[in-house]
């Protein structure tokens, strides 16, 4: 699944290199091309917020899941099962 990830980052990233050096060599007033550039770098940095929101939801969502095998798997012990419910709050 990482390498999914790192596949689309690398899209992500090469898009928005591709669209940069692409503005870049368009022939247009200096001024526009700025606020090209100052557009698509709005763009990719909400695409790349997004992805981080979504790869940390992936991320909290397996932790809970690791938690909850741990827990089936552990002895019946009070301690434990509280340390792993305070593990798992603080994950939220």
């Amino acid at each position: 699944m990482e390498n999914k990830g790192d596949f689309l980052a690398g899209v992500v990233i090469g898009t928005a290199v591709g669209a940069l050096l692409g503005l870049l060599f368009a022939p247009a007033p200096g001024e526009e091309t700025r606020q090209k550039v100052a557009e698509k770098g709005k763009e990719v940095g909400a695409m790349a917020i997004e992805k981080a929101k979504e790869k940390s939801e992936v991320a909290i969502e397996t932790a809970k899941a690791i938690i909850e095998q741990v827990k089936e798997k552990l002895p019946d012990s009070k301690e434990v099962h509280e340390a792993l419910n305070s593990i798992e709050n603080d994950i939220r």
